[in-house]
């Protein structure tokens, strides 16, 4: 169960990363361009490529056989979709709802 939280996190880290942290990106095409504006989408592709990372070099899969194991990478790129659009979305609100309240003395 660990390794699996981790994974997700590993996914939104890489989601966040690429959508944020990587200029070269944008500008070059406009489908890049409305992949990286969408969190779901820039989750739902860390998320697969996160399972070939954890998981594609491990003898232990998730599934045993190639359609299983077929079924588990999009099985874990939606889980990780989802999961990065909900991190991202508590995290805005977070960061909307941290803000100092002024407080005015009469």
């Amino acid at each position: 169960m660990f390794p699996e939280i981790m994974s997700l996190f590993v996914a939104y880290s890489l989601c966040f990363g690429i959508q944020h942290k990587l200029p070269f990106l944008h500008g070059r095409s406009k489908f890049t361009d409305e992949m990286l504006a969408c969190t779901y989408c820039t989750g739902f592709h860390t998320g697969w490529l996160t399972w070939v990372l954890t998981w594609g070099a491990v003898k232990d899969l998730p599934a045993q056989g190639f359609v299983l194991n077929a079924l588990s990478i999009f099985y874990w790129a939606f889980a990780s979709a989802i999961f990065a659009y909900s991190m991202d979305a508590f995290i805005k609100w977070a960061e909307m709802n941290s803000a100092e309240i002024e407080i005015e003395e009469d």
